[in-house]
């Protein structure tokens, strides 16, 4: 009886620890979320006026309340929609390459007019007015959070001074095309 006894503990331990000395399995999944492709589009372009040829007084378009000073009543600030993406996502917004400068020039002529770049956001897609600067940390870089619907405005303005070496600037009309070429923008999800 004593054997019996002890043969069955034996075989009682053994069954019981039998399934972990088998091991066990598991069976996990994994998901991942796609997210909405970012678009946008150029709604109006950065136009600092009529201005005066000695610069004397600085051409300014403020990205933050929208206003602008000595440009002739003509000046407007550039706006670029973000027309989707993904909703209450944060976004890095690059522009010119890392400079916070670029100049304007004309046809044929070495006079330029530089122009310091000032970028602000609003949510959704506007037209008018200003926003939140983000270009005030280093000049070249912000970040911003796509709106509830995945929208947001960015806004483009800045200063221009002159660099004639004559004096006034010759008149005529300036651009970036003939100057450092146009602003590109980056703009990308912080994942």
């Amino acid at each position: 009886m004593k054997r019996s006894i002890s043969i069955l503990s034996v075989l009682a331990f053994v069954l019981a620890f039998s399934g972990s000395a088998l091991g066990q399995s598991e069976n996990i999944s994994a998901t991942a979320q796609v997210i909405t492709n970012i678009a946008t589009d150029v709604a109006q372009d950065v136009n600092f006026g009529n201005i005066d040829p000695s610069l004397a007084s600085t051409p300014t378009l403020d990205v933050t309340n929208g206003n602008t000073s000595n440009t002739d009543g003509a000046g407007q600030l550039g706006y670029v929609h973000v027309t989707s993406g993904e909703p209450d996502q944060s976004v890095t917004v690059e522009w010119n390459g890392g400079s916070n400068t670029t100049n304007l020039g004309r046809d044929g002529n070495p006079e330029t007019i530089e122009w310091t770049i000032e970028v602000g956001s609003v949510g959704g897609n506007v037209t008018s007015g200003g926003g939140t600067d983000i270009s005030s940390n280093n000049g070249t870089a912000g970040n911003v959070t796509l709106d509830g619907s995945g929208l947001t405005t960015l806004i483009f303005g800045g200063q221009l001074t002159g660099k004639s070496t004559t004096g006034d600037l010759p008149a005529d009309t300036y651009t970036s095309g003939f100057g450092d070429g146009d602003v590109a923008v980056t703009i990308s999800y912080d994942l």
